[in-house]
């Protein structure tokens, strides 16, 4: 919805843009990390798949990256970026679209870092949020906000609304998942804003529509389970922008999940984090909010190598 410009009358989005996702990707893939020049892009046809792959062409090109653009199916897709080998290909889809393309791959093999062969052709795999819960090899990387590690990282205690959020979710296999997860959030953004609006718990009176769109318009740092929400007459994101970062996939999940943030792309200069002060300390042992902002490297959990990493 916010690529098609629809973020209105009372529609509001839990979900990431496809914009900020590939600012995200676009920022790890070029100059300064990966360095790549050529990405392949694998969507959906129609109206929405075109708004992805124009964001998407937009913001490789502001790192000097050449995109490919391919429409699914996946068997024509990849067939579509084969003659081209790119070095990447991001997957905007479903997790199922994702773990297709590992298979289409076939013999021509799955990223083994950057030291891959270079006859062949083994691109290094991405995708969209939409993509996650796929089982995908090692190097993968999906973009996500920072919050999913208080549901994907073993030990982590997250602030006291996370554990609320967690404590309320019920599912099949009693693990809440990243999409349960979003959308217990939206469900307690349009409950706080009916609250706000004296709406009570009932059902919503047309009459009281406009009052709880002011309501949640006037959402200011509002940490209802996930991140902090924020909202305004032109801001309709329920994420950040500057929140957001990428997940990679282990060799070796056996520590803990099979994705797991890197926390180098959690930054503005490869250095310094960009997570907020506040949830510093679940991060970084001593940090103290308020100093000066912890290094990445620093963290107690996820992927702390630099750019030097093959893998990741």
């Amino acid at each position: 919805p916010y690529e098609l410009g629809v973020l209105e009358h009372g529609v509001f989005q839990s979900s990431p843009p496809h914009t900020w996702q590939a600012w995200r990707l676009a920022r790890y893939f070029g100059r300064g990390d990966r360095g790549y020049r050529v990405v392949g892009l694998i969507r959906p046809p129609g109206a929405q798949g075109d708004a992805i792959a124009a964001v998407t062409a937009m913001r490789m090109s502001e790192r000097d990256i050449d995109l490919i653009d391919s429409v699914l199916p996946v068997p024509d897709a990849v067939a579509a970026l084969r003659a081209r080998k790119p070095e990447a290909v991001i997957v905007a889809g479903t997790p199922v679209d994702l773990e297709q393309v590992v298979a289409a791959l076939g013999s021509e093999g799955t990223y083994a870092g950057r030291g891959r062969i270079k006859n062949g052709w083994r691109p290094q795999l991405a995708g969209f949020e939409s993509t996650w819960g796929a089982n995908a090899p090692a190097g993968t990387v999906i973009a996500s906000d920072y919050a999913v590690v208080w549901r994907h990282s073993p030990g982590v205690v997250g602030p006291d609304p996370v554990r609320e959020a967690a404590g309320k979710i019920e599912t099949k296999d009693g693990f809440a998942t990243l999409f349960e997860l979003r959308g217990y959030e939206a469900a307690r953004v349009l409950l706080e804003g009916a609250s706000r609006a004296g709406a009570g718990s009932g059902p919503l009176a047309s009459g009281k529509r406009g009052e709880i769109r002011a309501g949640i318009e006037a959402f200011d740092r509002v940490r209802l389970g996930r991140l902090p929400v924020s909202f305004g007459p032109d801001d309709r994101v329920i994420a950040e922008r500057d929140h957001m970062g990428l997940w990679a996939a282990v060799a070796d999940p056996s520590a803990g999940s099979l994705f797991q943030p890197l926390m180098r792309t959690f930054t503005s200069d490869l250095e310094r984090t960009n997570v907020l002060e506040e949830d510093w300390p679940y991060f970084f042992e001593g940090a103290v909010p308020g100093a000066e902002a912890p290094f990445f490297h620093q963290s107690r959990f996820g992927i702390v190598t630099d750019k030097s990493d093959d893998l990741h």
